[in-house]
Formats: structure tokens, sequence, C-alpha cells
């Protein structure tokens, strides 16, 4: 068993645990739960889900575990590939990285279109606009620079769908891995210097993509290097038997249709819940006439019937948003099920804001602010600066 064999069994079965966790997390459960306290130390609860971050406690160790399986189960199949002389055959090679295509391809596809559409990012909300700059998280702050502007958004998007594009031709996946190579070098840096939560997908992403141009070393350092012809890519199958070609060939476009078929059906579930979203009646921001009076400072009603509450200690509160329009009552239930609140109020509408109520008697003006009052949405683009306008 060579070293050059056993890292091949390693990192096959390593990216098969990472791209079909999915179905084997369940069995790594214990695992986890186990290894927090007993190797790790880990003394705080946590849970499975990650609500959205995948890089929470559960996540790095379940990698931990994938790694030390990995390299345990990689010794016998480096042997198996060793003694059937399996290892450097172009079946096995083309079926591992087939799988790191496809594997980059389908999220990358994700990712590109999601910000085309646009879907990753959608317009700045309301919440957003409203709170104070330096109070925003890196990722907000991330997220704001990328939501501002679709068209930017859209271009770093067409350079993910390219490159997972080109990754399903054969003859363009070089090219593919290049383009994705940058890519995602680019979020991975972004991942890890605005602290956003998927710096183990993007990081398992670049290291595919580093695969993939490896596997093809030598042409690209021909090409770039020494200024040498870079051979053509010879066929890895070459069929005598035509049955043989045409079944291989079905296979792959099944591979495909699942691919495509399941990147539409994860946008229609996302286009179908997007749609469903509801334009309140009192859409908008809404800040106190007179500051410091009352313990509220803005209230702020979002599309789909939600919004937030920010206090005048600076504190922002979650709400889903029950509004009755016939007894003219408001009420807002945290979205935090660990601190559950609730704020009723009684509202009457005035031309430039509302006046609410609340239960205890206070009485709240506010002035109403639109998305066009904003300035990062009213300053719009201009060809001509004559002085830079930096606010």
């Amino acid at each position: 068993m060579s070293i050059k064999n056993y890292f091949f069994s390693f990192l096959l079965i390593y990216f098969c645990f990472h791209i079909f966790g999915f179905i084997l997390s369940f069995a790594l459960e214990p695992f986890v739960y186990w290894s927090a306290d007993t190797i790790f130390n880990i003394k705080y609860t946590f849970e499975s889900n990650g609500y959205g971050s995948g890089d929470s406690t559960y996540a790095y160790l379940e990698m931990f575990w994938r790694f030390c399986f990995s390299l345990v189960l990689a010794i016998p199949l480096a042997i198996l590939t060793k003694k059937y002389k399996l290892a450097n055959t172009p079946g096995l090679t083309y079926s591992f990285l087939l799988l790191l295509r496809l594997y980059l391809a389908f999220f990358m596809l994700i990712y590109g279109i999601g910000k085309i559409l646009p879907m990753q990012f959608p317009p700045l909300s309301l919440s957003r606009l409203a709170q104070p700059y330096g109070e925003s998280s890196p990722m907000g702050l991330a997220w704001t620079f990328l939501q501002y502007s679709p068209a930017y958004a859209a271009f770093s998007g067409f350079a993910e769908a390219i490159g997972a594009l080109l990754l399903l031709n054969r003859k363009t996946v070089t090219l593919g891995a290049i383009i994705l190579t940058g890519v995602i070098s680019n979020i991975v840096m972004m991942n890890f210097c605005y602290d956003i939560p998927v710096k183990i997908s993007s990081f398992h992403m670049l290291l595919a993509s580093l695969i993939l141009l490896y596997s093809d070393r030598k042409r690209l350092y021909n090409f770039f290097l020494t200024n040498k012809t870079a051979e053509p890519k010879k066929d890895i199958y070459s069929f005598k038997n035509k049955k043989d070609e045409k079944v291989l060939n079905a296979v792959k476009m099944s591979l495909k249709g699942i691919l495509a078929l399941g990147i539409i059906a994860f946008f229609g579930v996302i286009y179908l819940s997007n749609s469903s979203s509801e334009t309140p009646k009192l859409y908008g921001v809404y800040e106190t006439t007179i500051p410091n009076q009352s313990k509220f400072s803005k209230f702020i009603f979002e599309k789909g019937n939600w919004g937030s509450i920010i206090y005048a200690d600076k504190k922002e509160i979650f709400f889903d948003l029950e509004l009755d329009t016939l007894k003219k009552t408001i009420s807002l239930k945290s979205t935090d099920t660990k601190k559950p609140a609730t704020e009723k109020f009684t509202f009457t509408q005035q031309p430039n804001g509302l006046v609410l109520q609340t239960e205890n008697g206070e009485t709240i003006h506010l002035n109403k602010k639109s998305r066009e009052d904003f300035l990062l949405i009213n300053r719009g683009f201009h060809w001509i600066n004559e002085t830079p306008f930096n606010r």
C-alpha cells in the first residue's frame, strides 16, 4: 500500500462522507455528542440544527468524525485497490472526479442562479436600512454590500453559473475549474474575513476545484509555465462496443437531468414561498417624533407580515405581525422562541405617520419614512462626480 494509493482512498471516502453526509448524519450523532464532552471538554449545550449556520459546533465535530473515519476506512480501501489494481485505473479516477464535478456544479448553479434572479441577496429590507451602520455585524455589512447592487450580485452569479456549466462537459472541465477556483477563493476569503458561517462548506468546494485542477496539472504546467504546447486531453474511455458507449452516455444524461430537476425544484419552492409574501398596509419605517420620551425608537413593518421594533436602548426585536384593520389593532409576537414577547397597540393612521396607543395608555406619535427617503436608496448612479460623495 503506497502513500499515494492511501491518500487517493482517503480523499474518495472523505468527499463521499461530505457530499452524502446528510444520509449518514444520524449515525455520527452519538459520536458527536460523546466527543464534545469526553474529548473536547465542551460544556455548553448545542444542537444539530444550525438554524442556517454551517459552522456550528455540531458541524465542526461532525467534520472531525468524518475525517477520522475516512482515515481508518482508507486503509482497507487502499489495500483492495492495490490488490485488484484499481487505484490508477481510469474508471475509479473518472468516477471520483465526476463526483466532484457534479457536487461543485450543483452548488455553484444554486448559488449562481440565486444571485442572478436575485434570491440569495434580495432588495434591502427596511430593518437593514434603519439599522445604525456601526450596529451591523460583519456578515450584515457584507450582505448589505451585495444586496445594494443587484447588477454586481448577478455578475458574480454569472461567474459561478458559467464555471458550473463548464464542469458538466468533460472537454471544458479544466476551464470551469480555473474559473471556479478564482470565484470560490473570493467566497472563502469573504466567509473568513466577514465571519459568514459557510466556512466549512466553501472550503470543501475550493478543495474540490483544486483537486480537479490537480488532475490536469501536467497540461496546465506546460501551458502556463514552460511555454510548451499542451497536449489534447485524452479520452478516458474508448469504446469498441457502441452499446457500452450508449449506456455511459445515458447514465451521464440521467445525472445531468437529476441535477437540473433538483435545481428547478429548489428554486420553485423558494419562488412559491416568496410570491405568497404580502405587503402590509402599514409598510414602512416609523420613527418617534419625540425621542428619549418613550422606550420605543422605531417601528418597522416589512413585506410578508413581519417587522421589528428598535427600542430607545438600541435593542432590536423581530416580530411576526398581526394587523386588524377593522379594530385598528396591531399585535407583534416575537420570533425568538427562547425570549417570547408580545407588544399590542391600537393605531390611527395620519397623513405622515401613525399614532399608537399602548395597553397602559401611553400615546406614541410616529413619522413615516419610506425606502426612497434613505440616502443609500435615493443616491443612485452617477456617471459624473465632480467630488467624491463619500458619506
